[in-house]
């Protein structure tokens, strides 16, 4: 059976956007600064709300390094 069409969306959160997508039955979440850099950082997962829990953490710690 086909995947029907990739389903994609933005969202931001705490000042980075994270593009959530599904291709393959994988999820994919990119997550970007909303500013100029261009670094971006993949997740990959089955489950696209546990997917997302990881993301929002990866941030917290990046931001919390970054301004202990």
């Amino acid at each position: 059976m086909v995947d029907p069409e990739p389903l994609s969306k933005t969202l931001e959160y705490r000042g980075r956007w994270l593009r959530v997508s599904r291709r393959a039955k994988q999820w994919l979440i990119e997550i970007t600064p909303t500013g100029d850099a261009i670094d971006a950082e993949i997740l990959k997962g089955w489950d696209e709300e546990e997917l997302l829990k990881r993301a929002k953490i990866r941030i917290d710690d990046m931001l919390e390094r970054r301004h202990p």
